[in-house]
């Protein structure tokens, strides 16, 4: 897929004014929501993510990192069935955060986003004042109590989008700016890319896995960057 075919949604959160807008362009698409409020709580949202890190065991996690394909079995028998729970307990989380997000006030964006985007289009987030692990959102109801429910794994939003994450400056950072104007005036430069068809199933593991295991939470106070 080149980049003219390529659809990218912008969504910019912000915590802080507890609003949240997006923007989808691409091949004949454009879109742009209004500036939306949201009903969220930071230390409640917090608190909702320190649990998330805590999905899967130390086990399934040794298995899941070390797969080319995140949604492909083991070849090793033994831990077809840990690699099983990894996944449905992951799917779990990711389905009750999408509809916890669309409760708050996320709802139209969210699916406007599923509804556009398909697999190997773009996800940009900038906010302002934490990073969410919008990886393993999943868009449909799913719990792995749930009997005879089927799960869909592609669906994981980590394996079907590329996905970044741009910390925005705030008024306590001395009126930081990103160097936009110095990198416009910059000279011209080269970079090597790979060929996307090669390394997608390795780049979406190592995303999904990242986002569960090791995923930066970032708020107000001690406040890191990815």
């Amino acid at each position: 897929m080149s980049n003219g075919d390529v659809t990218t949604a912008t969504l910019h959160l912000h915590l802080k004014t507890k609003t949240v807008s997006c923007q989808i362009s691409g091949p004949k698409v454009y879109w742009e929501s209004a500036l939306t409020p949201i009903d969220i709580d930071l230390a409640g949202m917090s608190g909702k993510i320190d649990q998330l890190k805590k999905i899967l065991n130390s086990e399934q996690t040794a298995i899941w990192a070390g797969l080319r394909d995140p949604l492909a079995e083991p070849s090793n028998q033994t831990t077809t069935e840990e690699f099983a729970n990894a996944v449905e307990r992951v799917v779990t989380e990711g389905a009750t955060l999408y509809r916890q997000l669309s409760e708050l006030g996320f709802r139209k964006i969210l699916e406007k986003i599923e509804s556009t985007l398909k697999e190997g289009d773009r996800l940009s987030i900038h906010t302002d004042s934490a990073f969410l692990p919008w990886e393993i959102l999943y868009p449909y109801e799913y719990n792995k109590d749930w009997k005879n429910k089927k799960l869909q794994r592609e669906a994981l939003w980590g394996y079907k989008f590329m996905t970044n994450h741009i910390l925005l400056p705030s008024a306590d950072e001395g009126g930081w700016e990103a160097p936009i104007a110095e990198h416009q005036a910059g000279p011209v430069f080269v970079s090597l890319n790979l060929n996307k068809a090669i390394i997608c199933k390795m780049l979406a593991a190592r995303r999904l896995y990242f986002a569960i295991t090791l995923y930066p939470v970032t708020f107000n106070s001690g406040r890191r960057r990815a």
